[in-house]
C-alpha cells in the first residue's frame, strides 16, 4: 500500500541536512517508487549515471537510503522520513552542544579583537580582507606554520607567552618550527609580556635569529598576533583554541604600524 508523505516537510528536512538538489531528487524518487537500481534511478531522475552513482554513495554514507543485492544486482530503497527527522534532531543537539562548549572562547573573541583595534588607527571604509578560521590545537599550530610558508624575511610577533606556550610548546618550537625557520632564513621580532615565560622566551631566542623585547606595563595583552607579508593571524589561547587569519594588504599595513609603535615604546632586556 502506497504511503502518503508531506513532501514539502521532507524537502525542508533534507535541505537542513545539507543535501544537494540531486540527492533530494534521488531520495524522493526512491520514496515514491520503492526499490530501484542505478540505471532506473538515473533514467527516472534524468541525472547522469556517473553523477547519480556519486550521489547514491553519499546518501548511503549518510544513512538516508539502504542497499540490497540479489543475483549481483544492487537496488536501493529510501529510509523512512521519520529517520531523517530524528537525524536532524540529533544534528541540532550536536551543534547546540558544540556552541555551548565554545561559548567561553566566543565570548572572549570580541574583547581580544576590540583590545587590538583600539590600539590602531581606523582602516578605510573599503578595506577588504579574506578571513579564515582555524580551531583546535592542530589548527592553532597550522596557522603558525603557515607563516613560514608566506613570510619572506621576517615575522613579527606579539604574545602573552604564558598563554602562548600552553599550545605552541618550547619542545615543538625547538624541534620543528625553529629549524624550518632558520633554514628559510626568516628572522623574528617579538614583543612579549614581561612574565616568567616571556623572559624564558627572550633568553631562548638569543641564538635563534629572534630579537625579543617586552611590552610596556600599560599594554594588557592576552592572546598572540603574527604579522607578515600581507597577512595577520590572531590567536586565542583558550580552548578550543580559535585562530583567525586576515589576508589584506591594508590590514597588514595597519598592524605593521601598530607593531612598530609598540616596538619603539618597548622595554629592552
Amino acid at each position: 500500500m502506497q504511503e502518503f508523505y508531506d513532501y514539502h516537510k521532507i524537502q525542508d528536512f533534507m535541505s537542513n541536512l545539507g543535501l544537494s538538489k540531486e540527492e533530494l531528487d534521488i531520495y524522493l524518487t526512491l520514496l515514491d517508487k520503492g526499490k530501484l537500481n542505478n540505471t532506473e534511478i538515473s533514467n527516472t531522475t534524468k541525472i547522469p549515471r556517473t553523477t547519480a552513482n556519486r550521489k547514491i554513495k553519499r546518501l548511503l554514507g549518510n544513512g538516508l537510503i539502504s542497499q540490497s543485492s540479489k543475483n549481483g544486482q544492487k537496488t536501493y530503497i529510501a529510509e523512512k522520513p521519520e529517520k531523517i527527522e530524528l537525524m536532524l534532531r540529533h544534528k541540532k543537539l550536536y551543534y547546540e552542544r558544540k556552541i555551548q562548549e565554545n561559548q567561553d572562547s566566543i565570548n572572549e573573541l570580541p574583547h581580544l579583537i576590540n583590545s587590538i583595534f583600539n590600539l590602531i588607527p581606523n582602516g578605510s571604509d573599503n578595506t577588504e580582507a579574506m578571513v579564515k578560521y582555524y580551531q583546535g590545537r592542530k589548527g592553532y599550530i597550522d596557522i603558525c606554520n603557515r607563516a613560514l610558508e608566506f613570510a619572506q624575511e621576517e615575522i613579527l610577533q606579539i604574545s602573552n607567552c604564558e598563554k602562548w606556550r600552553r599550545i605552541f610548546t618550547s619542545e615543538y618550537s625547538l624541534n620543528n618550527y625553529v629549524p624550518r625557520r632558520l633554514k628559510k632564513k626568516i628572522s623574528v621580532r617579538a614583543l612579549v609580556t614581561n612574565n616568567k615565560k616571556g623572559r624564558e622566551f627572550q633568553k631562548e631566542g638569543e641564538k635563534l635569529n629572534r630579537e625579543t623585547r617586552f611590552l610596556s606595563d600599560n599594554v594588557d595583552f592576552n592572546g598572540s598576533l603574527l604579522i607578515y607579508d600581507n597577512e595577520v593571524s590572531i590567536l586565542l589561547p583558550q580552548k578550543p583554541y580559535i585562530a583567525i587569519l586576515l589576508t589584506s594588504q591594508e590590514i597588514y599595513q595597519i598592524f605593521l604600524s601598530l607593531f612598530n609603535d609598540l616596538w619603539k615604546n618597548s622595554i629592552k632586556p
